[in-house]
């Protein structure tokens, strides 16, 4: 017996209008001008870029805020 080959297909939608950049309805600000690139990968897969500007950055191990 074959084993299917399983591809996780990504959930998130993301929308973009000219103030604001929804991703999942959570809104991200202070998005850069023209910091929002996308690559068509397939017709469900687009790699979506995006820059933005933050107060700070901190990094953890584990995923606990």
């Amino acid at each position: 017996m074959s084993e299917k080959l399983e591809i996780k297909v990504p959930i998130q939608k993301v929308v973009e209008t000219k103030d604001k950049l929804l991703i999942d309805d959570f809104s991200l600000e202070f998005v850069a001008e023209d910091g929002v690139n996308l690559r068509y990968l397939s017709k469900n897969l687009i790699e979506v870029s995006v820059t933005f500007y933050a107060q700070s950055h901190e990094f953890k191990e584990t995923d606990e805020l």
